[in-house]
C-alpha cells in the first residue's frame, strides 16, 4: 500500500478565533443503534428510550428508509433519534463520583459542543486490522471535530486538495442536530484517503443530514407527517396491509402458487 500524504496544514494549527474550543464525543448517546441499522435485530417496544416517539411504532425494516441518510463508496452515514435508541441493559453509574479532592474550576470563555456520533465497524465491509480500525475511526472524529469548532474545509492546490478553516462554518448549530444520533458505516477505502478526503466527505454528509433533519422535524411538529404517510409515498402501507389481509384469508400459511397443468402424451 502506498504511503498517504500527511496532511501539513494540521501541523502548526493557529489560536481558535472563537470560544468554541472542545468538541465533545463522550457520554452523548443515552443508547445503542445497531439495531436500527441490522434488519434481523429486532427491538421491542420498552427497549425505546421514548417510547412515545411517533417513529416508534414503524416496522424494523421501514425505519431505515425513513432516517436521513447519505451514501458514498467509502462510508455510510445515517441519522436517527435519539428516542429510537435501544437503552442499554446494565446502565453505566454515574460518570462523575465524588472525589476526595475538589473538582478544577472550568475553563473561562471556552465553550464545548456535544456530538452523538456511533462509528459501527461491520467486518463485512472493514476488512482490516484492529488498529487501523481504531485509526479510521480517530480520523473521523477529528475530522468533525475541526469543521464544528474550526470551518474546516477543502481547496483545490497544485499538489492536490488541501484543508483550509473558514470562520463563516464555524458553530455546531450548523452542523450538528440536538436530539439525533449520527452513525457511521465506514468501508475499507477509507483507510487509503488522506486526510483531507476525511474532511470533504464528513462535510458533505454533514449538511446533506442537517438539511433532511430540520425538514423532517418540521413535517412532524406540523402534525403533517406521520410513519404512514410518510411510507405511503413509497407504497408500502398498502403492500403491507394486502399481505397482512391474504395471510388472515389463509390462517397464517402463504398458499402456494398453483403449478402449471402439464399434458402427457401416450406413447404409441
Amino acid at each position: 500500500m502506498p504511503p498517504r500524504a500527511k496532511c501539513l496544514e494540521l501541523s502548526r494549527l493557529p489560536r481558535a478565533s472563537t470560544r468554541l474550543t472542545k468538541v465533545n464525543f463522550q457520554g452523548t448517546t443515552p443508547g445503542s443503534g445497531i439495531n436500527l441499522i441490522t434488519r434481523h435485530k429486532g427491538q421491542y417496544p420498552d427497549e425505546y428510550v421514548d417510547p412515545t416517539h411517533p417513529l416508534a411504532g414503524a416496522p424494523l425494516d421501514s425505519r431505515l428508509r425513513i432516517a436521513p441518510h447519505w451514501y458514498s463508496p467509502s462510508i455510510q452515514f445515517y441519522a436517527f433519534p435519539k428516542a429510537l435508541l435501544m437503552r442499554p441493559t446494565t446502565p453505566w453509574p454515574a460518570p462523575y463520583p465524588h472525589r476526595p479532592f475538589p473538582a478544577l474550576p472550568p475553563e473561562p470563555d471556552v465553550e464545548s459542543a456535544d456530538v452523538s456520533l456511533q462509528i459501527v465497524a461491520f467486518k463485512s465491509r472493514l476488512v482490516l486490522a484492529q488498529h487501523l480500525r481504531y485509526k479510521i475511526k480517530r480520523r473521523l472524529r477529528e475530522a468533525i471535530r475541526l469543521i464544528v469548532s474550526r470551518g474546516a474545509s477543502v481547496a483545490k492546490s497544485p499538489a492536490g486538495w488541501k484543508v483550509v478553516f473558514r470562520e463563516e462554518d464555524i458553530g455546531a448549530e450548523k452542523w450538528i442536530m440536538p436530539n439525533w444520533t449520527y452513525l457511521a458505516v465506514p468501508s475499507s477505502e477509507l483507510y487509503k484517503l488522506p486526510f483531507a478526503e476525511y474532511v470533504r466527505l464528513m462535510r458533505n454528509a454533514l449538511k446533506h443530514l442537517s438539511q433532511e433533519i430540520r425538514a423532517f422535524d418540521e413535517k412532524v411538529q406540523a402534525g403533517v407527517m406521520d410513519w404512514e404517510s410518510y411510507l405511503s409515498v413509497y407504497g408500502r402501507i398498502k403492500l403491507e396491509k394486502e399481505r397482512k389481509a391474504q395471510k388472515a384469508k389463509t390462517n397464517g400459511f402463504e398458499r402456494p402458487k398453483e403449478a402449471p397443468l402439464r399434458y402427457a402424451c401416450s406413447r404409441r
